[in-house]
């Protein structure tokens, strides 16, 4: 079996054949090298990744999400306990930053009230 494999390598001794059997060799050797050129990171891309690195950058960039959006909705909380006229505006953007905290968190952000906050 490892005759035959060997000697489909070898090239063949028709001149047609061997056109053929050139290409499909120059285009291993050129998938190989450009393989090697990537997993080096010879052409400037990153490399290969395993799949649990690209699952822990996903969490931390989820958990940098979170801390953001926390730290978003008590800035605006804080904005409308000293704002004097209309929340209006100022609340339905606390929704809409509620609602993407609740997409990755699973519960609503816990506003402290107005007389927990130094303000």
């Amino acid at each position: 079996m490892s005759l035959k494999l060997l000697e489909k390598l070898l090239p063949p001794d028709d001149p047609h054949r061997l056109t053929q059997w050139r290409w499909i060799l120059a285009m291993c050797v050129m998938a190989l090298v450009l393989n090697a050129a990537i997993g080096h990171n010879v052409l400037g891309f990153g490399g290969f990744a395993y799949a649990a690195d690209v699952e822990n950058n996903g969490k931390k960039i989820d958990r940098m999400l979170v801390l953001s959006l926390a730290t978003t909705l008590r800035n605006l909380r804080i904005d409308e306990c000293r704002a004097n006229g209309s929340r209006s505006a100022i609340r339905s953007t606390m929704e809409v930053f509620q609602q993407e905290y609740k997409e990755l968190t699973g519960s609503r952000y816990p506003l402290p009230q107005c007389d927990e906050l130094s303000t």
